[in-house]
């Protein structure tokens, strides 16, 4: 299992533009939220105790979120080109070391 996990992440990061390209969306909702956003959204919350504290929580959280989807959609690519390929057979049948 750790061989073939090896693998994927050897690949995942050989495509360097696939892997910019996952961690894109995520820097873009950053630098969206810091340049525009953030003024916007704490005058409207301006009611809550500790509203900047829990506008930035609240962010990280959703970039945390977009950076693991992202990255998760990439994975299953990798794996429905590995299906179509018919190298996962080829996983199945060979014996890897443990």
């Amino acid at each position: 299992m750790a061989a073939l996990i090896y693998r994927n992440l050897k690949l995942y990061f050989r495509n360097r533009m696939g892997a910019m390209m996952s961690l894109l969306g995520a820097l873009i909702t950053f630098f969206i939220y810091i340049s525009f956003l953030k003024e916007n959204l704490v005058q409207e919350w301006q009611k809550v105790a500790n509203a900047n504290q829990v506008l930035d929580a609240w962010m990280m959280g959703g970039i945390l979120t977009i950076a693991g989807v992202t990255t998760a959609f990439g994975a299953l690519g990798q794996l429905v080109s590995d299906r179509e390929d018919n190298r996962y057979q080829d996983f199945r049948m060979t014996a890897l070391k443990q």
